[in-house]
């Protein structure tokens, strides 16, 4: 069943992201030192810049700007408190955190994009629908580098320490014949999964991780999309594009053979996200799916089960 989100509420989401990116917040502090009255900005975490001297033009004209930007950050801030008020999904508070540290650290700036199910949590207000939040519980944050982005990633931090900022707990968990990890889990059992593109085991300089090659990963993540997470202030982070994301679920739920739940779940998420889209754009769906099964023979078995699975429902 179809749960449509208000026009208003779509518009103001489309403010919101109109305003990112922005400069951090910042407050202004004065301080009287050499018998002048300076100028320091309070960053996030407590570091301080100076900014110059009470009554000169270019320290008040940065003060002018932190300020501004610091009421741009409420601004948005009542949008998203509005927007989850009125009901619309946003991530479970661990994954918020993750997304905030990850993005924070640059990753989505060098190509990482969010996959699984925190992905779906980011789709009503994009699609325009609440869609069933059943199927958006989860406990991990899986997140995909393409090969060709992975030369971008040695200038990260490791990935270890980004999740350490989100709790100290977080550690990697090897498995068998690794390298590196590409898995991490903190104390209560939650899993943040770094994934790439078909071929072998890869690992991320900088990151100082694995990345665990999945089928079909090159075509959910290309022409991957910002959109803006309903965290804090607002969180811009790259997700697949909806359609992909639906086709791609349909495919997975036909592979896994010996997880029945999973395979559940998959062909929820892409049903019903397939119905929203299909209301909002019939003819885009209908040569999404033949342009996905003109790729081969496996493809169309596998997407023709799957949309079979979705008629029965």
């Amino acid at each position: 069943m179809k749960r449509p989100i208000p026009l208003n509420l779509q518009a103001l989401y489309a403010d919101l992201a109109q305003q990112l990116p922005d400069d951090p917040p910042a407050s202004i502090s004065r301080r009287m030192k050499g018998g002048k009255l300076r100028l320091h900005a309070v960053h996030p975490g407590g570091h301080q810049e100076y900014i110059g001297t009470v009554g000169e033009a270019e320290a008040e004209a940065k003060a002018a700007a932190f300020r501004a930007a610091a009421g741009r950050t409420r601004a948005r801030r009542k949008i998203i408190t509005a927007l989850k008020a009125a009901g619309v999904p946003t991530p479970d508070p661990i994954a918020s955190r993750v997304l905030s540290a990850m993005a924070r650290n640059g990753l989505f700036e060098k190509g990482a994009v969010v996959v699984g199910t925190i992905a779906y949590q980011l789709y009503p207000i994009i699609v325009g629908d609440r869609l069933t939040m059943s199927s958006m519980y989860s406990r991990d944050v899986d997140v995909a580098v393409a090969r060709i982005a992975i030369p971008g990633m040695a200038s990260l931090p490791p990935m270890d320490a980004i999740l350490r900022e989100v709790d100290a707990s977080f550690a990697p968990k090897f498995h068998v014949e690794q390298k590196q990890p590409s898995t991490f889990r903190d104390a209560s059992g939650y899993k943040v999964e770094v994934l790439t593109t078909p071929g072998r085991p890869v690992t991320l300089r900088g990151l100082d991780c694995g990345a665990e090659p999945l089928a079909f990963m090159d075509y959910l993540i290309e022409d991957a999309m910002p959109v803006v997470a309903l965290i804090g202030s607002g969180v811009r982070v790259m997700v697949p594009q909806p359609i992909r994301f639906a086709l791609h679920k349909l495919i997975i739920a036909q592979r896994r053979k010996s997880q029945e739940a999973k395979s559940q779940k998959d062909i929820a998420q892409a049903c019903e996200l397939l119905d929203v889209l299909r209301s909002n754009d019939p003819d885009a769906v209908a040569d999404a799916i033949d342009e996905a099964r003109e790729r081969g023979p496996t493809w169309r078995k596998m997407l023709d089960r799957g949309l079979a699975r979705c008629s029965s429902r």
